[in-house]
């Protein structure tokens, strides 16, 4: 016998396509990292405009395997990677490796875990009215740097 069934549905914001579509015009390639189950990441990522229907998806325990070589082999791609089931933590190592390529990495998050990211990107973005005041203190506009 069937109790009952429960469906969550947390849609990204209207304008969120927009803004991919113009970070795109700019030459942003934007990579997702999200504790979210992959599946859902992708297509969540694609109905936004970030990356497509096939696009690689790397789970965190996938990610922790990685070595730095192939790890910079991966970001060197240019393609939009979703990096799914992964840890506040795995942004670190995944900043680095950007900026190890030359590229100039925006980094946003919400938590306490996010703060080191936050702090080593160039730019880093404490997103949210839930984010915790550590996360907000790891953000900075890169003017330090």
């Amino acid at each position: 016998m069937l109790l009952g069934l429960v469906a969550m549905v947390d849609p990204a914001r209207g304008a969120v396509p927009d803004a991919v579509r113009q970070a795109h015009r700019a030459g942003i390639r934007i990579h997702v990292i999200t504790g979210d189950y992959g599946p859902t990441a992708a297509y969540i990522a694609h109905q936004v405009g970030i990356g497509h229907a096939d696009s690689l998806v790397v789970t965190g325990g996938e990610l922790e395997l990685l070595n730095d070589a192939a790890l910079d082999s991966l970001l060197s791609g240019g393609e939009e990677i979703v990096f799914a089931r992964a840890s506040p933590e795995a942004k670190l190592p995944i900043c680095e490796a950007l900026q190890g390529l030359g590229e100039v990495v925006a980094m946003t998050g919400d938590g306490v875990n996010d703060a080191p990211a936050l702090r080593h990107a160039d730019i880093g973005v404490a997103v949210g009215r839930s984010g915790t005041d550590v996360a907000r203190e790891g953000g900075h506009d890169g003017a330090d740097r």
